[in-house]
């Protein structure tokens, strides 16, 4: 069963403007201003990339573990026009660190 370990999820602004303020941003160093519901087995407070192999990283720099099939954290939508809507066409960018425990052949 794999397991992974998620360290940074940003998710960039919508629209043509590629120095936009993010719209959501989680770094599982704190709880996160909007509360996160957990799915599955997800264990937080893990250690995420550090120093020195990681040297724009924390010390104390954490991630959170999906730690079985089906494990996953979701995000409550606020309503219509909210941050999290897109339209055809938009612009979005998601970046997110992980780290398999394994791999399957292929």
């Amino acid at each position: 069963m794999p397991r992974h370990i998620l360290s940074l999820i940003l998710l960039i602004a919508c629209g043509q403007n590629l120095q936009a303020d993010p719209i959501l941003q989680l770094d599982f160093s704190a709880e996160e201003p909007r509360p996160l519901v957990t799915h599955g087995n997800v264990q937080r407070d893990q250690p995420g990339p550090r120093p020195p192999e990681f040297p724009a990283m924390s010390e104390a720099n954490t991630a959170i573990r999906l730690a079985g099939q089906g494990s996953y954290l979701s995000l409550g939508d606020p309503g219509p026009g909210s941050p999290y809507d897109f339209s055809n066409g938009d612009a979005i960018t998601i970046e997110g660190w992980v780290n398999p425990d394994d791999l399957r052949e292929g």
